[in-house]
């Protein structure tokens, strides 16, 4: 998730905390926010300089794009073993049910996303099953047969074309290459 979603996510998080409470929980919100500092090391560390900015637009550009699996505050042992010295030290503990918050959202997020993946990539195949049905598995270009083919829009997507069997037709990849004006893949 990108940091913004972050904030506002835990923002909501620490205001509904706070009316049990009856103060807010600046810790909990404060290590909730704190796990994308390490985001931005690993942006640092990546692209060879330190650029918030930067850091801000690449985790933006897609949510499941990026080191989640290897970002120290995003672990579940870190998150853990915070919990379990927080048990001693109550700040400590606030802490890190931040840091167990911020996972959780992130892994929310994550299985949303793979969800929403899945539910496209079914519509794809089944467009792609009705349109090389309807055509016969011939190619609409060159009339061959026996070649792999790909769904290509009469009225691209970019121009409001429709995602829908009647815009599609089939093509072999050099007509498809043809039709987009690109060299053969």
């Amino acid at each position: 998730m990108h940091p913004a979603g972050h904030l506002l996510a835990s923002t909501l998080a620490a205001l509904t905390l706070s009316r049990r409470r009856r103060a807010f929980p600046w810790l909990l919100w404060g290590g909730s926010l704190v796990s994308d500092l390490d985001h931005l090391v690993w942006h640092a560390a990546n692209s060879d300089r330190l650029d918030p900015v930067g850091a801000w637009r690449y985790f933006r550009s897609d949510p499941s794009d990026g080191p989640q699996q290897h970002l120290p505050l995003h672990r579940y042992e870190v998150i853990g073993l915070g919990l379990l010295v927080g048990h001693w030290c109550h700040p400590l503990r606030e802490v890190a049910l931040g840091l167990a918050l911020h996972r959780l959202v992130d892994d929310a997020t994550d299985l949303w996303h793979s969800g929403r993946r899945r539910s496209v990539q079914r519509r794809r195949e089944r467009l792609r099953a009705i349109v090389f049905a309807r055509e016969r598995h011939v190619c609409q270009g060159c009339g061959a047969t026996g070649l792999p083919l790909e769904l290509h829009h009469r009225i691209p997507e970019a121009e409001g074309g429709p995602n829908t069997p009647s815009n599609l037709l089939a093509l072999c990849r050099t007509c498809h290459d043809r039709a987009h004006g690109r060299s053969q893949r």
